[in-house]
């Protein structure tokens, strides 16, 4: 993967777990700097012992999110954890115990009853985000064990990244709400510099979502995209295998065989759960586009595809049955109701569709992206 890749895919680049990348960003970041900060806005941060991209300004969405959190009191904890290791030096040293009395004694809301299993679990998935994203080092004992013990001890270290986490805004936070009063103070700044700040929403969007639509809300940044078809294409072949696809409502990246960065679809993860529902996602577009060659499905005028809940539920149930021996064990076993909340809860995570009253609304992309099982795999499952 090439260093601008590398740099767009994570949080930050450290010299303690990347030593190699690190020196390399370093000696090569003249070559894009331009393009960072001309056409997404972007400019890094450099330290002694990491680098980071500040990347925002997009729509906030759903995959944004950290998928391991599987509550919200985790999201609480990770910010009174970075408020916690404002308090100690780098390399400074605290035990958990610290750490729970400061949480406890903090956060007004409410109580945090510790005896609860699932408020201790909240807190160890937000501790392994923290040393995941090298944000705290672990010295001795293991978090797990306190997801069953409420008493066990664990030694952290302070690595000094807490401080740079965040972003740091132009004004006080503490009266903002909403995610949209956070976006506006985000483009306060930059909301006079018309055609500037609009190349910087196009390119920002193109690299970081799943299509800009030509939609009231992105008309002038769609517009943009078809006057300067030809030079976006250009510029970003100049740093990554990709090709602009502009059809009358949509735009959008596709990644060659040379780009591997960020969250991308399809998805050839290691993790075998989201390799499975990635290619349930192909199937069911496969089955759209026939239906629709078929003339028994229809689209709108902005190329959107209307299906009911009962039709959509029922063809996910189709593909399950027919593909079901190649699914791993999970998806085999599962309820046919769990089955169809998981593979609805992946597309609307993927920005394929959103629930409207009755009706499950695909956007024009579902077409781009198909997959099928060759009928040879199906029938050696079937005789094994």
């Amino acid at each position: 993967m090439k260093t601008l890749e590398e740099l767009l895919s994570r949080r930050w680049i450290t010299a303690e777990k990347n030593k190699e990348l690190f020196y390399k960003i370093h000696d090569e970041y003249l070559e894009y700097e331009d393009f960072l900060k001309d056409k997404l806005g972007y400019g890094a941060i450099f330290q002694n012992n990491f680098i980071k991209l500040d990347k925002y300004g997009v729509p906030p969405k759903i995959w944004m999110g950290i998928a391991e959190f599987k509550s919200k009191m985790s999201y609480v904890f990770l910010c009174l954890i970075l408020a916690f290791l404002e308090n100690f030096d780098e390399e400074e040293q605290f035990i958990l115990s610290e750490l729970v009395e400061f949480i406890t004694i903090t956060f007004k809301e409410e109580n945090i009853d510790w005896v609860n299993r699932s408020n201790r679990t909240a807190l160890v998935d937000a501790l392994k985000f923290c040393l995941q994203e090298e944000i705290i080092r672990k010295n001795d004992g293991s978090e797990e064990n306190y997801t069953n013990d409420s008493n066990a001890q664990v030694l952290y270290e302070n690595t000094g990244l807490s401080k740079f986490f965040m972003r740091i805004f132009n004004q006080d936070i503490n009266d903002l709400n909403t995610i949209n009063d956070f976006e506006n103070i985000s483009s306060i700044s930059e909301s006079s510099k018309g055609e500037v700040f609009l190349r910087h929403q196009v390119y920002r969007k193109l690299l970081m979502t799943p299509g800009v639509f030509n939609t009231p809300e992105n008309e002038e940044e769609f517009k943009y995209i078809k006057r300067h078809r030809e030079n976006i294409q250009e510029t970003f072949s100049k740093y990554f295998d990709v090709s602009l696809h502009v059809h009358k409502n949509v735009a959008f990246l596709i990644l060659g065989e040379n780009s591997n960065f960020g969250k991308y679809f399809p998805d050839d993860t290691a993790s075998s759960k989201i390799s499975i529902k990635c290619n349930i996602a192909l199937l069911i577009n496969s089955y759209i586009r026939k239906e629709i060659d078929d003339k028994k499905i229809e689209i709108d005028f902005k190329d959107n595809i209307f299906l009911k809940k009962e039709y959509l539920n029922e063809l996910i149930i189709k593909i399950r049955k027919k593909y079901n021996i190649v699914f791993t064990k999970e998806f085999r076993t599962i309820s046919d109701e769990k089955f169809i909340i998981t593979i609805i809860e992946y597309l609307k995570n993927l920005d394929m569709l959103v629930e409207e009253n009755e009706n499950y609304i695909f956007n024009s992309i579902v077409g781009k992206v198909i997959g099928e099982y060759d009928e040879t795999l199906l029938m050696e499952g079937n005789n094994e």
